[in-house]
């Protein structure tokens, strides 16, 4: 549809001729790698295709990985993300400021050596999120 167009429009769009300098001198190996998982509710779930969609773009710009969950019967999001350690954080602190977002908490906080996400995926359940029975980093 439309959305595809514009994502890949912005994808292959002047960003790639240009060099990041903030990279160039902090080389991406030199960043601690860290993954965050966080829950939270979205007030209106109808929010979730332009926020997929911005995600989708912003964080393979960013260099970020993860997995988004949202169960639409209850609105509730589950996200893991994972990159460069200043990326990361920034994304945590966009989100938690993020007025569509509801009950948001950090569920844990970690650091890698290697990779887990190196692409980030969204996913939605067309039901209740039974927070129990969801085990953590099932697909």
């Amino acid at each position: 549809g439309v959305m595809t167009l514009v994502v890949t429009a912005a994808l292959d769009g002047p960003a790639q001729g240009k060099k990041d300098l903030k990279n160039d001198r902090k080389s991406k190996k030199e960043q601690k790698i860290l993954q965050v998982e966080y829950t939270s509710r979205l007030k209106n779930k109808e929010d979730i295709g332009e926020i997929m969609a911005i995600a989708r773009i912003k964080n393979q710009v960013l260099g970020v990985g993860g997995k988004l969950s949202l169960y639409l019967q209850d609105s509730f999001v589950r996200q893991t993300l994972e990159g460069p350690e200043e990326a990361i954080n920034d994304v945590i602190d966009k989100i938690q400021k993020d007025v569509r977002h509801t009950e948001f908490k950090i569920q844990y906080k970690i650091y890698r050596t290697t990779r887990q996400f190196v692409c980030w995926e969204a996913r939605t359940y067309d039901e209740s999120s039974h927070i129990d029975a969801v085990p953590l980093g099932a697909a």
